[in-house]
């Protein structure tokens, strides 16, 4: 529990004997119950995508008929494709229910081997899949009912588990940002940050978007990857090289957000306020600068509000 909280994924290690194997699947049994006694949606997250993680690291070591078989387990329609290239197929519908959370194009439905209402997957492109799989079934799956007799017995681990969250969650506060003004944040960005503070996964163009907005307003490396801290599914080298690739610390080109029309179209244009209407906002950047600042905000309405969005400029 405390590395899946910590590193988003839990140590391998091999099975000397029975008992170490007994262990393991003990193992599996008391976490599922202490976080069904603690009950937080940041826990529950962390640790299914932990335990993901392992089951995808465990099955690199597996032929294709056991990959096909835990992906019957799992509910998933699969078998071997019985060609040359031994690849496993997947039912169409299975593909969609399990690729819809990735953001890459190599995942998108245009791009696969689709045959007779099966895609073809390599070994290692099947089991990312299946990692996702068991990723969901456990957060469906959690927290289960527990009675007092089962909190009690638990209690300390119980109460060190919530002490370390309660740490996590204290360093990852956006209120912790001394230079950001949260009151002048345009209505996307703060969407994106409550959305990374909730646990959830964003999308690659959410990610660059809100760590280059931050950047800007003066927001550091540090600070930023603390926020990231949130993520489910975060990895601390993978999030500080983005980062710093980014603000430019690590690339030598800083990059600045997207601009308004963009964000439309990538679709991460959060709940518009009216101030976002006029001529002068057309990047969230202008939106920050402009708010709480009454002279230029009353200076950015006394143009009408927008009608026709398309082609403005984007610069900020």
């Amino acid at each position: 529990m405390l590395e899946a909280l910590k590193d988003s994924r839990i140590s391998e290690s091999p099975f000397i004997s029975e008992s170490e194997a007994l262990q393991e699947i003990l193992s599996y049994v008391v976490s599922r119950i202490l976080v069904s006694c603690i009950n937080d949606f940041f826990l529950t997250r962390r640790y299914a995508l932990a335990e993901a993680v392992l089951m995808n690291e465990r099955l690199h070591n597996e032929t294709r008929d056991e990959i096909n078989t835990v992906a019957g387990e799992l509910g998933i329609s699969a078998d071997i494709d019985d060609t040359a290239s031994g690849d496993i197929r997947i039912h169409v519908t299975d593909y969609l229910k399990h690729s819809t959370g990735f953001k890459s194009a190599e995942w998108k439905l245009v791009n696969q081997d689709l045959n007779d209402g099966y895609v073809a997957l390599s070994s290692r492109r099947m089991i990312r899949l299946l990692q996702h799989a068991v990723q969901v079934k456990i957060e469906s799956e959690l927290p289960l009912p527990v009675n007092d007799d089962i909190m009690k017995v638990y209690a300390g681990d119980i109460n060190e588990i919530k002490s370390l969250i309660g740490s996590m969650k204290k360093d990852y506060q956006v209120k912790d940002f001394g230079k950001l003004d949260l009151e002048r944040l345009p209505p996307c960005m703060k969407q994106i940050l409550a959305m990374m503070q909730a646990g959830e996964n964003l999308s690659h163009i959410a990610r660059f978007s809100i760590t280059a907005f931050l950047h800007t307003v003066g927001v550091s490396d540090e600070e930023i990857l603390k926020l990231f801290g949130q993520s489910p599914d975060f990895d601390t080298s993978i999030a500080r090289y983005q980062v710093e690739h980014i603000s430019g610390s690590g690339s030598g080109t800083e990059y600045v957000p997207p601009g308004c029309g963009k964000m439309k179209s990538y679709g991460i244009c959060y709940n518009p306020d009216r101030l976002c209407g006029y001529d002068l906002m057309t990047h969230p950047l202008t939106y920050y600068r402009v708010k709480g600042e009454p002279a230029r905000e009353q200076g950015a309405k006394k143009g009408s509000p927008r009608q026709n969005t398309a082609k403005k400029s984007e610069k900020p």
